[in-house]
């Protein structure tokens, strides 16, 4: 009998901010779809939050829950993470990973991105206490020096940011 397909996955270890490959049977993992937003202040600068997660800068944004429409999850999770009320525009571009954080079970994840514009609210500069804990304005051409997640740099970079 032939051994099952493995499959490799980054195994994110938040304490050490570590990262090893791990392998896994494709029935191990869950399937998570998820809507991030692009928002870009007047001075050129995009807003990343900084996840509980992982310690990692991330897009304000997160998974789709069942019934919700993808631009509704984007403004629900918009606001959840940083206060602001968005208005959520065309489809920029989208990834996928396979991940998992410390011991949980790994993730296939598809992200797609959309571009935000500010409608109100007023910005948690120190996150929302459940899943992230602040908040920060980068100028574009800064991105590759801030500690972010991989899918967030490749979406950037393939939209021009």
């Amino acid at each position: 009998m032939p051994p099952k397909k493995l499959v490799p996955y980054t195994r994110l270890n938040v304490l050490s901010r570590t990262t090893t490959t791990e392998y896994a049977s494709p029935k191990e993992f869950s399937f998570r779809v998820g809507a991030y937003g692009i928002l870009e202040d007047k001075q050129g600068r995009l807003l990343m939050i900084k996840s509980f997660n992982n310690s990692l800068y991330d897009l304000p944004g997160g998974g789709i829950k069942p019934t919700e429409s993808v631009r509704e999850a984007c403004a629900r999770e918009f606001d959840e993470e940083t206060g602001l009320a968005v208005e959520v525009h065309e489809l920029l571009t989208m990834n996928e990973s396979l991940f998992a954080f410390n011991n949980n079970p790994p993730f296939h994840a598809i992200r797609l991105y959309y571009r935000m514009t500010k409608k109100g609210g007023t910005l948690k500069l120190h996150g929302n206490d459940y899943d992230s804990f602040g908040c920060l304005w980068v100028p574009k051409k800064e991105i590759d020096k801030v500690n972010t997640i991989e899918t967030v740099v490749e979406a950037l970079h393939a939209i021009n940011h």
